[in-house]
């Protein structure tokens, strides 16, 4: 494992921690998921940490807020019609899960020069 992979794994699971708050796990929004420095510390590892963020979205479902991460990180804003596109692909509404899976192909693109 790289250092950095190491840090990202301690850093995700500080975050995983502080997620199973009942405070946080009541909530019906995202916010509380995102908007703490746990979070926070994730994003600042920035750029390097896209394939560990996507990696982990991949293997665990309970690391879907990470899509805020990547939004942050990346500032990639899908368009209308990546989103529709999508949305034919994985059903609408998309949520979380149905994001997961853009960003992964997102991902698979930029890595394939698309």
């Amino acid at each position: 494992m790289s250092a950095l992979a190491a840090v990202f794994e301690n850093k995700y699971q500080a975050w995983r921690a502080y997620c199973t708050r009942p405070d946080v796990m009541e909530s019906s929004s995202d916010r509380p998921y995102i908007d703490n420095p746990f979070f926070q510390d994730i994003v600042a590892l920035g750029s390097e940490a896209v394939p560990l963020i996507i990696g982990k979205l991949k293997q665990d479902p309970e690391a879907h807020f990470l899509i805020h991460a990547l939004q942050q990180i990346t500032h990639k804003r899908f368009s209308t019609e990546e989103l529709e596109a999508a949305m034919q692909k994985y059903g609408a509404p998309l949520g979380n899960q149905g994001h997961i899976k853009l960003w992964i192909d997102w991902w698979e693109a930029q890595r394939q020069g698309r």
